[in-house]
């Protein structure tokens, strides 16, 4: 592999083969009816999973930078929140949630 682009292409296939062995991408997000969440989740749950987050680093497909989300004010969460929650009550698949670029250092 003679460039930057060839080798990034390469180390992108390894990684999706060792990420996603076994997965059968053939899988509905979800099964049955949308019906309402039993528990929620709570803003306070977004809250703490962002102070959790390690700083410093590329951001995702979301292009939202993880400084912002761990020192956001409570409104950001309280949003996060309620589309997390929508997304689950009305079984729509949020792509960026979960995905992440990997960027060679």
């Amino acid at each position: 592999i003679h460039t930057d682009a060839g080798k990034a292409n390469e180390a992108m296939k390894h990684f999706r083969c060792q990420l996603t062995e076994g997965v059968d991408e053939s899988l509905p997000a979800f099964i049955g009816e949308p019906k309402p969440l039993d528990c929620p989740i709570r803003s306070a749950e977004v809250a703490h999973a962002a102070s959790r987050i390690k700083t410093m680093r590329a951001t995702g497909p979301d292009s939202v930078q993880n400084e912002l989300l761990k020192h956001a004010p409570p409104i950001v969460y309280d949003r996060y929140t309620e589309c997390i929650n929508d997304s689950i009550t009305k079984q729509i698949y949020i792509n960026s949630i979960g995905e992440g670029y990997i960027t060679p250092t």
